[in-house]
């Protein structure tokens, strides 16, 4: 009943759009530790997810204030751009603006420094398709593929690039994800379920 492993559950119930059972996994979480940060953004998500923009903006918020740096593990994603998100959904667009700015700047920062974490490349492709940025995202999106991102699974779920879904280039990074982690599979003697 480990809280990451909970935090694992809860992301493979979104990639898997098992919605009630991510939000009952992550207010376990939260009965048990109200400031379990996992059980805050997780349970943000599978709000999110279901629409119910209040409660997600209510867990966003809660895990910002425990770490306004912080980064989820599964999905690679800020709590910042999250806020952003949700605020954008409930029309908050001056909030929305300021925390996706936020983001934006942590990430090209990291990404200046050196970072080699496909997470900020992913993460600024959110950010670009949220604005309507359509090329940016794209363009971040592959640069998240090769940077090592590969979890398909969320992206075709992902509220945050609904936008971008039926664009071919989208479509194109979703199959060499597919492709990628099927040859990996393939190496390690096959047989492996897939969970991302």
């Amino acid at each position: 009943d480990h809280h990451w492993a909970q935090a694992v559950w809860c992301y493979l119930d979104l990639c898997h759009d098992r919605i009630d059972r991510a939000r009952d996994r992550a207010a376990s979480m939260l009965r048990k530790e109200p400031d379990n940060f996992m059980g805050l953004f997780y349970g943000g998500q599978a709000a999110l997810q279901a629409g119910d923009y209040p409660t997600a903006l209510d867990r966003f918020k809660r895990a910002y204030q425990l770490d306004p740096d912080s980064r989820d593990v599964g999905t690679h994603r800020s709590t910042r751009t999250m806020l952003g998100y949700v605020a954008s959904m409930m029309r908050e667009r001056t909030t929305a603006a300021e925390f996706l700015e936020q983001a934006e700047s942590q990430n090209l920062h990291d990404l200046a420094a050196g970072s080699e974490f496909c997470g900020e490349w992913q993460d600024l492709a959110a950010i670009q398709a949220v604005r309507g940025e359509r090329d940016a995202a794209l363009d971040s999106l592959e640069r998240a593929f090769a940077s090592g991102w590969r979890q398909g699974a969320y992206l075709r779920r992902d509220p945050l690039f609904a936008t971008l879904r039926r664009e071919e280039r989208f479509q194109s990074v979703v199959h060499a994800i597919d492709r990628d982690l099927a040859r990996q599979r393939t190496e390690l003697g096959g047989g492996w379920r897939s969970v991302f």
